[in-house]
């Protein structure tokens, strides 16, 4: 089954409602890990350790083995209070979700990226809703820079997800995008992105 699927699900990717209703469970991609040499990344003392349970980090600092260093990442636990959450999340879904040929739904704001060919396309981004603004002036929850951003690959494994997850994504622009970058002018949409609009106005919500 590899035509579109009301769940937006496309080609080789599934998720749990094709699998369940639409009989794409046979095309599930199935990850085999060694668990034995696997590692969990403690944020209190930015090591890994020995270990599959994502929970081993709340054993701090009393860890079991010998640890390894992994440079490029930056946990900030609890980066925004439970009420803060509650507020972005209501916001966030009002406004209207599209659907990815992951199965997942999503919401882009910013500008259009080919990232075979490494260009940008400003299409009709005009800024970020104002209810997200408060984010990008105080902290980030997980910084991926270096080797795990450029090098490695990554992935949320489905086991470890037990409730819904929403993930908010920023990306910064690359060397050539920035300053005196010799694709410097594309690179001025950072101007654009100061620019924060009233999601209930531009959907027409009720209040």
């Amino acid at each position: 089954m590899t035509q579109p699927r009301p769940c937006g699900c496309k080609g080789c990717r599934t998720c749990l409602i094709c699998e369940t209703q639409y009989g794409a469970d046979k095309y599930k991609i199935q990850l085999e890990f060694d668990k034995t040499k696997s590692y969990v990344y403690c944020p209190f003392c930015n090591k890994a350790w020995p270990g599959w349970d994502a929970d081993i980090y709340k054993q701090h600092p009393n860890h079991n083995g010998t640890p390894i260093e992994y440079p490029g990442v930056y946990i900030q636990l609890d980066f925004i209070t439970e009420e803060e959450e509650n507020v972005l999340m209501k916001n966030i879904d009002e406004v209207p979700w599209d659907i990815s040929q992951s199965g997942r739904r999503k919401q882009n704001y910013g500008p259009k990226t080919n990232f075979k060919k490494m260009k940008i396309n400003a299409g009709s981004f005009d800024g970020f809703p104002a209810f997200s603004k408060f984010l990008q002036d105080r902290r980030s929850l997980l910084v991926f820079y270096g080797e795990p951003r450029y090098h490695w690959e990554h992935c949320v494994l489905r086991e470890d997800i037990s409730s819904r997850r929403v993930c908010i994504a920023y990306r910064e622009f690359t060397p050539p995008y920035m300053q005196n970058g010799c694709h410097e002018e594309a690179g001025n949409l950072i101007r654009q992105a100061k620019t924060f609009w009233d999601h209930k106005v531009k959907y027409q919500i009720q209040t």
